[in-house]
């Protein structure tokens, strides 16, 4: 059939469609002639869905887990969101021998070890000898790691 023949009513679209009012161009087959498509995430999950696009252009967000090894792993979000929750095996505890609460069946550290700093300051790690273990202490340790010991 031969489109130029087509008589259109005023302000029709001649240009995309045929004479049967399908579209001329259709790259992806969708029903919505290429000049028409509105570029958006059509995905309706996605935070910024486009209820008003016709072509998705891949820019959908979906907040989720994307790390493969979580207990919650979602293979559909496209942005991390903080919430991926890992198995954790084996038996938690205070793993450091020199603590008060050592406990021996552990295999891993929870961060909970306590160190007895009572005494007179003779606590390990107590850099500045205040009787606890805290930031400055890390900070005196990290200004002087890797530094040479004197003799």
């Amino acid at each position: 059939m031969d489109n130029d023949l087509c008589e259109y009513p005023p302000n029709y679209p001649n240009n995309t469609l045929d004479c049967d009012g399908n579209c001329i161009n259709d790259a992806d087959g969708d029903g919505v002639c290429d000049e028409d498509e509105v570029p958006g995430c059509t995905n309706a999950s996605a935070t910024n869905y486009n209820p008003a696009a016709t072509d998705d252009d891949g820019s959908c967000i979906i907040p989720g887990c994307t790390d493969a090894d979580a207990e919650n792993y979602n293979a559909d979000a496209t942005q991390d969101d903080g919430t991926c929750q890992f198995l954790i095996t084996g038996t938690q505890g205070c793993t450091y021998g020199d603590a008060t609460n050592y406990d021996a069946e552990a295999d891993l550290d929870d961060g909970s070890c306590e160190f007895d700093c009572s005494g007179g300051g003779n606590c390990a790690y107590d850099t500045d000898g205040n009787g606890l273990i805290g930031s400055a202490d890390l900070l005196v340790f990290l200004s002087i790691y890797g530094q040479p010991c004197a003799d």
